[in-house]
């Protein structure tokens, strides 16, 4: 059923898509000096915060790209524009990125229902976009050829936490996602996750995002006895529901995907967010063990502790892009669609992103990370 509707989404979004699709890219390819990537960024409204720390990450790779001489002697100049969050604006972005701006290709939005409109745009006018920060595996599951992603999504996370949780002997495991496609789509990834692990569905938990009843969903949690509980929400929603569950001393643990904004959680509940665990498809942005975070952190030109997620996924992503250019001399469509599936893939300093024809996940990394007192990172 969250199929049908997805896909029905998707058909509105792609005739919307299919009014833009005139040769733009030939309007692109023939630009002459910089090489203009475009990007369309939801920098008002409800994920200005991600959407801004993602800018941030874009801009400092694209800064170190430039002064190490940018693609054959041409600077990389970033045009970005502000979709407020909405699907149809993101596409009319995206068209005016390319025909106005020029860009050769696109990096990718915030969100699931951005990642899915940019989609529908860059197969109906074969537009690379790549690095959308969206998870849900229905947007790997239909036919595409422009769309690149550049960490796991929601299914690999899924499996990842089940997996873990019953190692640590917690079986009976819980979800709790909104009443939505997305929520379906996560809801089915992790179900199946818990059987294929050995564990127990002890409750499927939905809840309204205009009006979550939180109340509800701990009794349901206390009703079934849950050892542990997967979950997605908007930041809100997520900290009155941590908090509620730890106000409840249920001793349940809670694992959070990465669409809960961590940082937002931080900073809202503090010491109640203390034993939250979040899945995270990204290395530890403030760590020292990995020299692609190391060069990160070199580029931001911040304190290691200024630096979050968000930020590394725009770098990522930039960077892959701009590997990508390199060898196609700056230029995009079919060229820079060959270069994303090259057989090596991108060794970006120890980290590796690899595409293949039939593959558009570029890596199946994830890891887990431990809130502590005051809601810090203890790993």
């Amino acid at each position: 059923m969250f199929a049908s509707k997805f896909l029905t989404l998707a058909r509105s979004i792609a005739t919307a898509a299919s009014l833009t699709a005139v040769p733009l890219l030939a309007m692109a390819q023939h630009a002459e000096g910089n090489i203009v990537i475009g990007q369309t960024l939801a920098l008002s409204g409800p994920q200005a915060v991600s959407s801004q720390n993602i800018r941030e990450g874009v801009e400092a790779r694209i800064r170190q790209a430039n002064a190490e001489g940018g693609i054959a002697g041409r600077k990389l100049v970033l045009e970005v524009l502000d979709d407020k969050f909405d699907p149809k604006l993101a596409t009319e972005n995206a068209a005016r990125l390319v025909k106005e701006k020029k860009a050769v290709a696109l990096l990718g939005g915030v969100g699931n229902p951005i990642a899915s409109a940019l989609q529908q745009f860059a197969n109906a006018n074969k537009v690379v976009v790549l690095g959308s920060l969206a998870g849900n595996p229905l947007l790997l599951k239909s036919q595409q050829r422009y769309a690149f992603y550049v960490t796991a999504n929601y299914r690999s996370e899924a499996n990842y936490c089940v997996g873990q949780l019953t190692t640590m002997g917690l079986s009976r495991i819980a979800t709790f996602f909104p009443d939505d496609d997305l929520g379906q789509a996560i809801t089915a990834v992790a179900s199946e996750a818990i059987q294929q692990h050995g564990g127990t569905l002890a409750a499927q938990i939905s809840y309204d995002r205009q009006k979550p009843d939180v109340a509800a969903a701990v009794k349901q949690l206390r009703d079934a006895q849950a050892q542990a509980v997967v979950m997605a929400a908007p930041a809100k929603t997520a900290a009155v529901f941590i908090r509620a569950v730890q106000e409840a001393q249920l001793g349940t643990r809670i694992v959070a995907f990465s669409v809960v904004s961590m940082t937002a959680i931080q900073q809202e509940i503090k010491e109640q967010s203390a034993g939250v665990m979040f899945s995270q498809p990204l290395p530890y942005p403030r760590g020292s063990g990995s020299r692609f975070v190391q060069a990160f952190q070199h580029a931001m030109m911040k304190d290691a502790s200024q630096v979050n997620y968000a930020q590394l996924h725009g770098y990522l992503a930039a960077s892959v892009l701009i590997e990508a250019l390199k060898d196609t001399g700056g230029a995009g469509s079919e060229r820079l669609v060959q270069a994303l599936e090259r057989s090596k893939g991108f060794d970006l300093d120890g980290y590796t992103v690899k595409y293949s024809a039939d593959h558009r996940e570029g890596s199946s990394f994830v890891e887990m990370v431990l809130l502590g007192r005051d809601g810090r990172i203890v790993r």
